[in-house]
């Protein structure tokens, strides 16, 4: 073997070159030479310090605002005015999908919204109430209108309307990638900025982006998530987002009756948005899970600033939203989860 490797190597002159594959433009291999030479600009920001170029998710519960917030962005961006009552954008086409709530509902709503923008109806701004589904049309007309309309930005709502009429078949984590990652190529394709709404689970997650009612080939097909976080019958919420370029980030909210829009009221602590009482008791819990169940003062001894009836009382709460299951000796247990693995 020896004799063998030095015959290979006898007339050659110093280590070998490298060389690049000649294959079309589209699928160029590059060297580590040419990417580290590169000079990239900054990721364009559509709403400066919440959302840049790319496909984001907006998760919430049913009727929390989720459509609210978006024609709310939607309207701004195509006015030009300021991103939730506070942040200066610039005027684009904007292609919104009101594929829920309907004519009446989208008009009224939408003349409340003038109010906040001056009264006058963006000219850059269309909807549509009707769509076809991904895999009969429906991506190839969001292709037409992005290249009709450069710079042009898309809202769809909600993502399930575009999913009617797809033949599943396999994992659901192959499934959700599969019928979501169209909709970011899309927003990489044409260099813009694309949001999809989206439901959340009932079942309580400690981080919001298994919060989303789907599998994780959802999430991991798209380039950020956001999720809207109220309490039923407040004004206001907590919009959490994160993105494969930035990090986490948290913003308050606040509902304006008068224009039907969110207002921006302050930035917050992530950790804070991740850390409520109930959050933080589901999190013990699967930390702390064995075959024998966990009981109150096993969490109290965790989390160290609570008492056995908080902790009894979000065992309560828990396992009305289907988080936890009990066992015997009122243990507890982290509820089995109805997704395919991975």
């Amino acid at each position: 073997i020896l004799d063998h490797r030095l015959n290979r190597t006898q007339g050659t002159e110093g280590p070998p070159q490298p060389t690049v594959a000649q294959v079309p433009s589209k699928h160029r291999i590059y060297s580590a030479v040419e990417l580290a030479a590169m000079e990239l600009p900054p990721v364009r920001q559509i709403v400066p310090g919440l959302y840049g170029v790319g496909h984001y998710l907006l998760s919430g519960a049913p009727k929390m605002g989720k459509s609210i917030l978006a024609m709310s962005l939607a309207t701004s961006l195509a006015a030009g005015t300021y991103a939730l009552g506070s942040i200066a954008v610039e005027p684009r086409p904007v292609l919104y999908l009101s594929l829920e709530d309907g004519l009446r509902r989208t008009v009224t709503r939408l003349k409340e919204r003038l109010g906040g923008i001056g009264g006058v109806a963006p000219e850059f701004l269309q909807i549509a109430f009707e769509w076809p589904s991904l895999d009969a049309g429906g991506l190839e007309m969001l292709r037409a209108w992005s290249d009709d309309h450069p710079g042009g930005v898309f809202f769809v709502d909600t993502g399930k309307r575009l999913r009617q009429g797809e033949e599943e078949s396999g994992s659901f984590y192959s499934n959700d990638y599969d019928f979501i990652a169209p909709l970011t190529d899309l927003t990489h394709e044409f260099d813009t900025f694309g949001m999809t709404v989206w439901h959340d689970r009932k079942l309580l997650a400690t981080d919001f982006f298994d919060q989303v009612n789907a599998s994780r080939g959802l999430t991991a097909a798209v380039d950020g998530v956001s999720q809207l976080q109220r309490d039923r019958g407040s004004k206001e919420a907590k919009l959490s987002i994160g993105d494969r370029d930035s990090e986490d980030r948290a913003f308050t909210l606040r509902l304006d009756d008068m224009t039907a829009m969110w207002g921006l009221v302050e930035r917050v602590d992530v950790a804070n948005v991740k850390g409520s009482p109930a959050v933080r008791v589901l999190a013990a819990i699967r930390r702390l899970d064995s075959d024998l169940g966990v009981s109150p003062d096993m969490v109290v001894a965790e989390v160290g600033d609570m008492t056995i009836s908080t902790v009894r009382n979000h065992f309560t709460e828990l396992s009305k939203q289907g988080a936890i299951r009990r066992v015997a000796r009122g243990r507890v247990r982290p509820a089995i989860e109805d997704e395919t693995p991975e």
